[in-house]
């Protein structure tokens, strides 16, 4: 099955999101950077379709906040088409430990429906942000809104 992950930039920044490691306090103001991506991604259940990955420049010390809701756009088929995806947000820290790399990711906890929500400490840096899909569903398509806010 192709992949059928679409990805549209809301921000003006575009595809790159920045974010930071450990410390500081929640952005307010102009101090905050706010981001929101739509698109569509296929989870099918050999997992040969990449998860979404966004990279997120922050640029302080303060709290990065990630918000993603979803509809199941197209419910998947055979064995496991009947489960609702299960989705949790990843975070991993600047290199080092970016990727997959070194140091476990920081989660939100997997949800079977929205929203999954995720709020860090972060400092500068470039951090990758991952959804992640912890459950077969046949194929399944969501149609996803992720919106990330951070200094």
């Amino acid at each position: 099955m192709k992949n059928l992950m679409r990805l549209t930039p809301l921000a003006s920044v575009g595809l790159a999101l920045s974010l930071s490691g450990c410390g500081g306090s929640s952005p307010t103001g102009s101090d905050s950077t706010p981001e929101t991506f739509r698109g569509s991604m296929v989870f099918d259940d050999a997992h040969s379709n990449p998860f979404p990955s966004f990279s997120i420049d922050v640029r302080g010390s303060g709290t990065l906040d990630a918000s993603l809701t979803w509809t199941v756009a197209a419910p998947g088929t055979g064995r496991f088409g009947g489960n609702a995806p299960l989705l949790l947000i990843n975070l991993f820290d600047p290199p080092p430990c970016l990727s997959f790399t070194g140091c476990p990711p920081r989660q939100s906890g997997a949800r079977a429906s929205p929203p999954v929500t995720l709020s860090v400490p972060v400092q500068s840096g470039t951090y990758e942000l991952v959804v992640t899909n912890a459950r077969l569903c046949g194929g399944c398509r969501v149609d996803f809104t992720l919106t990330v806010t951070h200094p």
